[in-house]
């Protein structure tokens, strides 16, 4: 599977956004500002705005908070709307969102993908995460799987970190080489 989808690098593209609960305590998690939800929707909703296009988000109903009749979807709906007062809104009207749906992801296979792409995202950030904000560190180590999906992230001039692989926070904002060797560019 991972290799159909290094196979369509240019046709598939990911954009995804990690949320390093270490930096974040309880306190500040229950705050609109350090919400999870809240941070990784904006954080997403500003990425598609800037690649342009019209765009349809859809959430996985799976999770118990993304229920459509009950749960937080209505928290995502007003991230879009920038009704929620978070500190810092770079853009007034997400104009490049078409719509936001709560679909099983039995029944969608895009979510589907999602699921495959995100689990070795996430082992990336398990196993190398503090490598992830040192620039003490020469290459960037890769999981086996994130190594074969790199090429996937949406790039600018084939920088990915901050564009189409987010981390929340980041700190150091070192600019790995994720398209190319792992080193600092």
């Amino acid at each position: 599977m991972f290799t159909l989808i290094a196979r369509h690098q240019s046709d598939l593209k990911i954009i995804s956004i990690v949320f390093d609960k270490r930096y974040f305590g309880d306190k500040k998690r229950s705050s609109l500002e350090g919400n999870p939800l809240v941070k990784t929707s904006q954080t997403l909703f500003k990425r598609l705005q800037y690649l342009g296009n019209k765009n349809l988000i859809i959430f996985d109903q799976m999770e118990s908070s993304f229920k459509v009749t009950s749960g937080k979807h209505r928290l995502i709906l007003s991230v879009l709307e920038n009704k929620e007062k978070i500190g810092e809104i770079f853009v007034d009207n997400y104009t490049s969102i078409a719509n936001i749906e709560f679909a099983k992801s039995s029944r969608e296979n895009f979510l589907q993908m999602a699921d495959i792409c995100g689990y070795p995202i996430y082992r990336q950030f398990v196993h190398y995460g503090r490598q992830w904000c040192s620039p003490k560190i020469e290459q960037l180590k890769m999981y086996e799987y994130f190594d074969k999906i790199r090429h996937n992230f949406v790039d600018k001039n084939t920088k990915v970190r901050g564009v189409g692989l987010v981390c929340l926070p980041d700190i150091e904002k070192v600019n790995w080489n994720i398209l190319g060797d792992g080193h600092i560019l």
